[in-house]
């Protein structure tokens, strides 16, 4: 017997989701059935609706739960600093939620988005989807048989070195925009999110400071889940600069005596990534 469907809707269409996320999931059609995408401007909704023939565009969250009360899940692929609200809303409709990288912007908003997930008794999945990448399991086999045979490791470093991928990306996809009809009242609003959870973070900061983290929480993000995920947590931090204007990060981390070093630079000449862990 196959298994049944999920009825899902996208909310934000932006890049991740006009790569990733709309185009797997059309291709998955026996396990899953997109019944709606909601963003919030109508020259965008319309277009990538006669592009995939989706059924349904909404402006609003609160235009879908009204039209689709059925909904199994959801995708959250707005902004980052709106994931913490559309999750926690999404879950309080019954929906269960995967949200893209970041999950959220502070810890605060984190333990928030873990509560209304308990509370509701839905899923709350952040889409790291390297944790799921083939390599990435026969690499941690690997180090599981090194370790029995070796011990522990002395030294890992985590690198990653990699261009501005805007106009890659516009180079190698179809991206279609906004035709500036996204509303103020929200661009504002987000502006005011954002600002308000970097300080919740970070307190007062440097503007510096501020887009270092930024890039931690997106590109790098990657990075810092598969070095959680193959040795755990850090035990503590033993050095950090940024440089490049906080294009690039360099710091040690120690995990209880193994020295880390983890270097990122986003901002690199080269048109390609050059991305590794290596202990």
């Amino acid at each position: 017997m196959s298994p049944q469907r999920l009825r899902v809707a996208v909310i934000g269409g932006g890049k991740i989701a006009q790569i990733m996320h709309i185009p797997y999931l059309l291709e998955l059609d026996h396990l899953f059935e997109v019944v709606a995408l909601v963003d919030p401007s109508p020259s965008l909704g319309h277009a990538l609706l006669t592009r995939h023939r989706l059924p349904a565009w909404y402006a609003s969250t609160t235009e879908l739960y009204a039209a689709e009360p059925n909904l199994d899940a959801v995708l959250v692929l707005t902004p980052g600093e709106h994931h913490a609200a559309v999750s926690i809303d999404a879950l309080g409709h019954g929906c269960h939620a995967l949200v893209e990288k970041p999950m959220c912007l502070s810890p605060a908003e984190g333990r928030e988005m873990v509560a209304a997930a308990d509370a509701a008794d839905r899923l709350l999945v952040v889409a790291y989807m390297k944790c799921h990448d083939p390599n990435v399991h026969l690499g941690a086999r690997r180090l599981d048989e090194l370790r029995v045979a070796q011990g522990a490791p002395q030294f890992i470093r985590a690198h990653c070195f990699l261009h501005d991928n805007v106009e890659v990306n516009r180079d190698v996809y179809d991206i279609l925009q906004p035709d500036g009809d996204v509303p103020e009242a929200l661009l504002a609003e987000g502006a005011e999110m954002l600002d308000r959870r970097l300080r919740e973070a970070m307190g007062e900061s440097s503007e510096t400071a501020r887009l270092a983290y930024k890039m931690l929480l997106r590109v790098a993000s990657h990075d810092i889940s598969l070095v959680r995920g193959l040795f755990g947590e850090p035990s503590g931090v033993e050095f950090a600069r940024l440089f490049d204007d906080g294009w690039g990060v360099l710091a040690v981390l120690d995990f209880d005596g193994v020295p880390c070093t983890f270097e990122i630079q986003t901002r690199s000449q080269r048109m390609w990534m050059d991305e590794s862990v290596t202990a």
